[in-house]
């Protein structure tokens, strides 16, 4: 895909990688493949095994005891370039050796890792400006201080994400430019493809003729011809559904449809539904009778004591009473 990020190699030189400790050097593993030239390594593995004392042994000292683990890898690639190059004539001391071979040694990563973005690290500002100065797509300098900051963000600077951006258009347009055009077919291979479609064949094997000239003329007389016939069969079938038959022997058979009626029955209550609609109905008219009793008891109360001594109370105590206490037809004695 264009848009994928180019992985990422990075590249100390000595005084970067002695800037940090074990704990730094794990999470710049976490940033992408690190790798460390043959020379610096010698170097980390003179100063380990010395005699001197000293802050830049400790770390070498440590750095030996990371190396086994680390999962870095080591790299003596050395590319020439005329700005890589000591001034001539110059005494060139081992110091300015050894900057040589690792800005060498990164130049030449960048050549042969062209689909990935090779970061330099180095505290050395000329030496970041003679690596910028080659203006190569997936190259790029920073010093420690930026490399940590990185680290523990977790966000790419502002340099890298240039030119990562930069590779991902670079690499867009090369495949624009890779990718084959669209062709037009040729004469011949149109000719081909119509005879195909003039003379198309069904799925058995079978040839099927080529469509005929669409002649408007003939379509509508077609189509008259058609309307008239389903009119004369749309009559025929319906005098023929009054009469309880059918013709197919007309040219256009349109066949009725019979609608169903459904019949519903009712089916007469039986005794039990009778009487729970008498008990449903008693109950109702007690109801009644009971609310319009309380509403004439709020309204007339002298009228309604009067009704209820004289018709109700008479009727309550030789009808009603007598079947609650257990003797039919007797009154209770008064005691």
């Amino acid at each position: 895909m264009p848009s994928a990020v180019p992985p990422i190699l990075v590249v100390f030189d000595l005084g970067a990688l002695m800037t940090g400790r074990t704990r730094e050097w794990e999470m710049y593993s976490r940033l992408g493949t690190c790798y460390l030239p043959q020379v610096v390594h010698e170097e980390i593995e003179e100063l380990a095994g010395g005699a001197a004392v000293g802050s830049q042994v400790e770390v070498a000292r440590e750095f030996t005891r990371f190396w086994p683990y680390s999962g870095w890898l080591l790299t003596d690639a050395a590319a020439a370039h005329r700005l890589l190059q000591p001034a001539a004539g110059a005494q060139v001391s081992k110091q300015a050796r050894m900057v040589v071979a690792v800005a060498q040694c990164a130049y030449a990563l960048s050549q042969e890792r062209a689909v990935e973005l090779v970061v330099f690290v180095s505290d050395s500002l000329r030496l970041s400006q003679r690596m910028q100065s080659l203006e190569v797509a997936n190259l790029c300098c920073i010093n420690s201080t930026v490399l940590m900051q990185w680290a523990r963000s977790g966000q790419r600077p502002l340099l890298v994400t240039k030119q990562v951006q930069g590779m991902i258009k670079a690499r867009a347009k090369t495949q624009a430019k890779a990718s084959p055009p669209a062709t037009k077919p040729s004469s011949s291979m149109r000719m081909s493809v119509r005879e195909q479609v003039t003379q198309p064949r069904s799925s058995m094997g079978m040839s099927v003729s080529a469509p005929a000239t669409f002649n408007k003329e003939e379509a509508l007389a077609s189509r008259v011809r058609f309307t008239r016939q389903a009119m004369k069969a749309s009559k025929l079938g319906s005098a023929l559904d009054k009469e309880g038959a059918r013709d197919k022997s007309g040219s256009v058979y349109l066949p009725s449809v019979q609608r169903r009626r459904s019949s519903v029955s009712h089916k007469k209550p039986g005794f039990f539904a009778w009487l729970m609609n008498a008990i449903y109905t008693l109950v109702a008219l007690a109801g009644f009778a009971m609310a319009g009793g309380f509403a004439w008891k709020l309204v007339q109360p002298a009228s309604f004591d009067k009704f209820w001594k004289q018709q109700v109370m008479p009727v309550w105590q030789q009808k009603v009473v007598p079947v609650f206490s257990g003797q039919p037809g007797q009154k209770p004695h008064k005691k």
